[in-house]
């Protein structure tokens, strides 16, 4: 579908100043059946002034409400929402939501096209081409579902540029990834289409929506979103997105806005020690070959790098390195790690055997397993970055249990059990041979 607003087709072209107000379509076309609208216009304030919405013949029918309505900042009477933090001078936030959820009416095709709302400008007297920008546009199907849209702008013109009315630029912004990971470089490329004869581009202003900036003339740019207190962006308030605005300058001083709503991925570190297996654990005579075994699975959505680490008690067995690709990856995500520990002139009681998983930036004394919440990593071929850090699985312990070992099979007592026992022999075995020693009756009884 498409949101064709203010349409292009309709673009005003007033060299004599003969108009004192004009006023653009925002339409939709070759949509599906809708249940609410979130438009955001901006708008040139040197060349229009006073701006108004008008929402009557709107595609929604007459169950719609309208639900936010702000002009330049002011919530207006007909609004039943706040005022956005997008809002302010030069700022249109026009939102129609229908009653209960119910659907548009729809055409013999089952398609939406008409109109979401008007909006009317007065002139302001200034010579210039005057951009009606949609910064944001979002539409909702039932029951609550977003609808990717392509917007397409309009202006008033009154500047003449060379012998013939100045007329708008283009542009299309593209990045890769097409969803960057927070604290991860990303590559932005606009292409600029002049239109005014003669004109060359003089700058571009790019806005990243992090509150950050830079005017230049090159059009292919690297930019990375910084976790350290990035909120987002105001747009990202409005669409879980943020908004990336280029203003494309030329040598007529005619400008126009190109923008993008970015989607960015937070890293989510989730490094998993999914297996810990020890071949012998109760009852293990000492001098017994013990086979230690640990699988490390990366679960997270960033490509890492550490150490896997087997210890007993404090004590490390064995440590290697990892370089494991993301979890959507096809290959590398996870790393197997053996130890043989050698029980031989081990004290009978009980060994704690662990494995833990520790990152490039942090030792052996501070495994990942005591960390939590926000956390550092070191992404295979990035800079260092932060996330939401799983701590659940980083570690595992099992435990090793030796014996004693016993000359009569498994059967043990104590030291007092055993000499009670013994003394409980002796007595039993006494009694038994004086009952032998005794002499028979016939030897003592008369013939």
């Amino acid at each position: 579908m498409s949101i064709i607003a203010p349409n292009g087709s309709n673009n005003v072209t007033d060299l004599g100043n003969n108009q004192k107000t004009v006023t653009f379509g925002v339409d939709v076309s070759l949509a599906p059946a809708i249940i609410g609208f979130l438009v955001i216009l901006q708008y040139d304030t040197n060349i229009f002034s006073s701006p108004s919405v008008d929402f009557s013949g709107n595609v929604l029918g007459s169950a719609a409400l309208p639900f936010i309505v702000c002009i330049d900042g002011i919530r207006q009477p007909i609004s039943n929402g706040n005022c956005l933090p997008t809002d302010a001078t030069g700022v249109i936030t026009s939102s129609m939501v229908t009653q209960g959820n119910q659907s548009s009416p729809t055409d013999s095709n089952g398609l939406v096209n008409g109109h979401l709302f008007h909006a009317t400008f007065n002139i302001a007297g200034h010579q210039g081409l005057g951009q009606v920008h949609i910064f944001l546009a979002k539409v909702v199907a039932p029951p609550s579902n977003s609808i990717p849209v392509i917007t397409e702008d309009g202006y008033y013109t009154n500047q003449v540029c060379g012998v013939l009315a100045c007329k708008a630029p283009s542009g299309t912004l593209n990045v890769t990834p097409q969803e960057p990971l927070v604290g991860s470089t990303a590559t932005f490329n606009a292409t600029v289409v002049l239109r005014n004869n003669g004109g060359v581009l003089k700058s571009l202003t790019w806005d990243w929506g992090d509150n950050s900036g830079t005017t230049t003339n090159q059009t292919l740019l690297t930019h990375v979103y910084s976790p350290l207190g990035f909120g987002g962006g105001a747009g990202c308030t409005l669409c879980n997105g943020i908004p990336v605005t280029i203003v494309i300058l030329d040598s007529y001083s005619v400008t126009w806005k190109v923008t993008i709503i970015l989607h960015l991925q937070h890293p989510n570190i989730v490094l998993s020690v999914s297996e810990l297996t020890i071949n012998h654990q109760f009852n293990v005579v000492p001098g017994t070959e013990i086979t230690i075994s640990v699988k490390l699975l990366n679960r997270g959505n960033i490509a890492e790098r550490g150490n896997l680490t087997i210890y007993r008690e404090n004590t490390v067995l064995n440590s290697r390195a990892f370089n494991l690709n993301a979890s959507g990856s096809q290959l590398g995500t996870s790393v197997q790690l053996n130890e043989l520990w050698n029980t031989t002139g081990y004290a009978a009681r009980a060994y704690a055997i662990s494995a833990s998983i520790c990152q490039q930036h942090c030792s052996t004394k501070d495994p990942l397993s005591k960390l939590s919440g926000i956390i550092s990593a070191e992404p295979v071929g990035g800079s260092l970055i932060f996330g939401m850090n799983n701590t659940s699985e980083a570690s595992q312990t099992l435990y090793v249990f030796l014996i004693v070992p016993q000359s009569l099979g498994t059967f043990s007592l104590s030291l007092f059990e055993t000499t009670g026992l013994g003394i409980l022999v002796l007595i039993a075995a006494g009694l038994a041979l004086a009952r032998f020693m005794k002499k028979p009756s016939y030897e003592t009884e008369p013939l």
